[in-house]
């Protein structure tokens, strides 16, 4: 109906008060060549919002450390087809007529940024335990997660505990922090049956119990989420790579990480992280990080 008034409006008054002519075929066609341009533009941007939804394009962007720019191109394109799709609808309920007021934009605006925030902004924050091969992340870590369970802090996650033999390391046991269950994750023994990484075969079933451990229904009452350890395995979107997106993307419980330190960067592009608090284990203490842990917990707000 608007696109026929417009193409009609401009009919009728194209040449209507310079020449008396109340109907011009010129005004015909600029009416329907200003239709058309509308069409392309609300089409091009519906299209591109739509394809920015998708989630191949979504990680490129992420993973190369173009979160900003995707967050900036989504918000963009998808403002156009969010106000033509529901502000004309909120307007005709409340005035019973189509149209566009300045008070309806800015509401819409807002609803629209509530959206966008929801989606994109409001991510835990998380805290990192950095330090190098063998250096003792996870004996730091785990200090850490028994003092906070002595204060009785809600903790899932798990510990990644190594295992030596004749004083060599020779693979991982994955120990789940909430009920106490290991498991082996990865051995150096040769396993064709297993998934080589590195130099090491990881167990299947210790990576699927990682990522329900890491699973939303196990994390709706806690309070940290601990994560032994981000790697190599997760930064090829294997391992625990879809749980750490998804509680990234859909829940503010905020995160301890235990990462190495070459590492750390990579894996902050990787997840957008752009808040978090690195703590080298030779240069930071313990006490220094639960602090800032006790600190994030006490704020932290549950997602709605």
């Amino acid at each position: 109906m608007s696109f026929m008034i417009i193409t009609f409006a401009a009919a009728f008054l194209w040449n209507g008060f310079s020449h008396g002519a109340f109907f011009s075929m010129d005004g015909l066609i600029i009416g329907l060549k200003m239709n058309a341009r509308a069409i392309i533009i609300v089409i091009g941007f519906a299209s591109l919002s739509v394809e920015l939804k998708n989630p191949v394009i979504k990680s490129l962007l992420y993973h190369r450390g173009f979160a900003s720019l995707y967050q900036s191109l989504s918000l963009a394109f998808s403002a156009l087809p969010f106000f033509l799709s529901n502000l004309s609808k909120s307007e005709n309920k409340k005035k019973g007529i189509s149209g566009i007021s300045f008070h309806g934009l800015l509401g819409q605006a807002e609803a629209l940024l509530n959206i966008f925030e929801k989606e994109h902004l409001l991510r835990p924050e998380v805290v990192i335990i950095a330090g190098e091969i063998h250096q003792g992340k996870t004996t730091f870590a785990q200090k850490i997660v028994a003092d906070l369970l002595e204060q009785n802090i809600r903790i899932a996650g798990f510990l990644s505990i190594g295992i030596n033999e004749n004083g060599i390391r020779t693979g991982f046991n994955l120990t789940d922090i909430g009920s106490s269950r290991q498991i082996e994750l990865c051995s150096d023994k040769k396993n064709e049956k297993r998934l080589k990484f590195g130099r090491y075969y990881f167990n299947s079933d210790a990576i699927s119990l990682g990522n329900e451990i890491l699973s939303s229904n196990n994390l709706s009452d806690k309070q940290l989420i601990v994560i032994d350890e981000v790697g190599h395995l997760e930064l090829n979107g294997q391992g625990w790579s879809n749980a750490i997106e998804n509680i990234i993307r859909s829940n503010t419980v905020p995160q301890l990480w235990i990462v190495r330190k070459s590492l750390v960067q990579k894996s902050t592009r990787r997840w957008n992280i752009s808040n978090a608090y690195v703590f080298d284990i030779t240069e930071s203490s313990i006490q220094e990080v639960e602090n800032k842990l006790t600190e994030i917990i006490s704020n932290s707000i549950p997602l709605q």
